[in-house]
């Protein structure tokens, strides 16, 4: 019985090297695009903002669930958040959940400024 080897067959030889290849760069491509504690995933902008958003897009984010969710809308009935470190005013939210969140909410500490016509 004869076994056919990469040594035996190039082409045999350049798939194996272009399926590793490929499976090397996905990889890579994973490893850039998964989200590290501390670094924005997505523009402030388009990020869920805690003093706005409904109760019912807090409750999608990790460690938040519907009494979280409603803590935070009540919380800031108190006052706005400025910074994601205010959710630690929220009872049941830690340092942790904040660090988990940091990348995923955003807490701008004044409303951005509407521009009029006529204004420079």
């Amino acid at each position: 019985m004869y076994v056919r080897t990469a040594r035996d067959s190039p082409p045999l030889a350049l798939a194996l090297l272009l399926a590793l290849s490929a499976a090397l760069l996905g990889a890579l491509a994973f490893a850039a695009s998964t989200p590290r504690a501390g670094h924005r995933t997505a523009p402030a902008a388009l990020l869920p903002d805690l003093n706005t958003a409904p109760e019912r897009h807090l409750i999608l984010l990790p460690g938040i669930g519907p009494a979280r969710a409603r803590a935070i809308v009540e919380e800031r009935t108190r006052g706005p958040f400025e910074t994601i470190g205010d959710l630690s005013r929220v009872r049941g939210i830690g340092p942790a959940t904040t660090a988990a969140l940091a990348s995923l909410v955003s807490a701008p500490s004044r409303p951005p400024a509407r521009v009029r016509e006529g204004d420079p």
